[in-house]
């Protein structure tokens, strides 16, 4: 690999006039900055050129030597900057060729330092080869040495653009990856729902053999899809970091449906259905973490899940007592129906399923639900009697 030129003469102080000079004057200190830097004492020197700097700020000779005294303790930006001011600052070409060679050399060096970001090197190494360009036209001593380093430059520039162009399809492929996870994620979590309306279906039904059987078959199938979940982590953990944060919901979700299959084979399919409604919320958020979106703060709050319904009686109660349960085990008291208003907006409809009868409002009791049943039988039979025209369909009447 070639290495780029480093000029001893254009990294040189710049002497001044050997005349008395007064300590405290600009030149004076850049005097001492200069027999300083001389000895290898660059902290020393430094110190001296900016005192000097500060008395004459728009000296480019005080600048350069700031310069080289920033560049030999690697302050390579403080460096640059004082190179910079004094090629813009200095009517002498020799010197403005000095101040851009070396402002060239210390902004490839700090491209150099950005071989992990690319996109930062290919800055700085344009910049580095603009101003080794502008050094061989200055100053003809330096064109030889600024015309090797512009070429340098030219394909460290290459191979830096070459590296930002793998970065960004590895970014692509990992970003079409994680898509296909997010995707994954979602059909296991509906998967993981419709199994907790499964258990509670079983835990709302008298014991029997074929109830028995029926949840040891749920529970193979909740052991499967716990087996897809373990593989779901491991290749979420090659996705970044949005990839590390849903290996730790499916840990969790991992754990839920262990649970429920345990649950299940053990004839309880009421505790499987709450463990598999906590490992539907934790899919949830394995998913909104590796699509980079912010979890919602309720999944963690609903500890039964989606897909489950409340147990028989508690409505009829609720309806009784004139009292409706709060989220935190109190009670307030029950408002009063109103015809007029419009649900939430985003409120979820109830679902109801093939061959049911339509959903009935929450407020409505189970014998408002008995006496409109009474009632709609009673108005069929007398359609009947009176020498109805065909059949009219028949709902339940249980």
């Amino acid at each position: 690999m070639r290495r780029l030129v480093w000029s001893w003469a254009a990294l040189s102080v710049v002497l001044l006039a050997s005349a008395p000079l007064r300590a405290e004057t600009a030149r004076g200190l850049a005097a001492q900055g200069n027999a300083l830097y001389q000895a290898g004492k660059f902290a020393d020197s430094l110190k001296r050129y900016q005192a000097a700097a500060a008395k004459a700020p728009d000296s480019p000779e005080i600048l350069y030597d700031l310069g080289n005294a920033r560049y030999r303790l690697n302050d390579l930006a403080g460096a640059a900057e004082a190179y910079q001011r004094a090629a813009i600052l200095s009517r002498d070409p020799r010197l403005t060729g000095n101040s851009e060679f070396n402002l060239g050399d210390a902004l490839f060096r700090q491209a150099e330092a950005e071989a992990n970001n690319p996109e930062k090197a290919i800055k700085k190494y344009q910049e580095s080869i603009s101003h080794f360009r502008a050094a061989g036209a200055q100053a003809q001593g330096l064109r030889t040495a600024a015309g090797r380093n512009l070429e340098i430059g030219k394909r460290r520039l290459q191979q830096a653009e070459a590296e930002l162009k793998k970065q960004r399809q590895a970014e692509r492929q990992n970003q079409k990856e994680r898509q296909e996870l997010t995707k994954k994620l979602g059909q296991m979590a509906d998967r993981q729902e419709k199994m907790a309306g499964r258990s509670q279906d079983l835990a709302s039904q008298p014991p029997s053999p074929a109830n028995q059987a029926a949840g040891q078959e749920e529970a193979g199938r909740q052991d499967k899809l716990t087996g897809q979940t373990r593989e779901m982590a491991e290749q979420c953990k090659r996705a970044g970091k949005e990839g590390q944060a849903a290996d730790q919901a499916l840990k969790q979700a991992e754990q839920t449906q262990t649970q429920a299959g345990d649950e299940l084979r053990a004839g309880k399919p009421g505790p499987a259905a709450t463990a598999q409604g906590q490992a539907a919320n934790s899919l949830r958020k394995a998913q909104e973490e590796l699509n980079g979106q912010t979890p919602s703060p309720g999944r963690q709050e609903n500890n039964q899940g989606p897909g489950l319904r409340a147990k028989e009686g508690q409505g009829e109660q609720a309806g009784q007592s004139g009292i409706n349960p709060s989220p935190g085990g109190q009670t307030v008291p029950a408002a009063s129906p109103n015809k007029n208003a419009k649900p939430p907006a985003g409120a979820a409809k109830a679902a109801v399923r093939s061959g049911e009868a339509p959903a009935v409002p929450e407020e409505q009791t189970a014998q408002d639900i008995l006496a409109q049943e009474q009632k709609d039988r009673l108005n069929r039979q007398r359609q009947n009697r009176a020498g109805g025209v065909g059949y009219a369909p028949v709902g339940r009447d249980w």
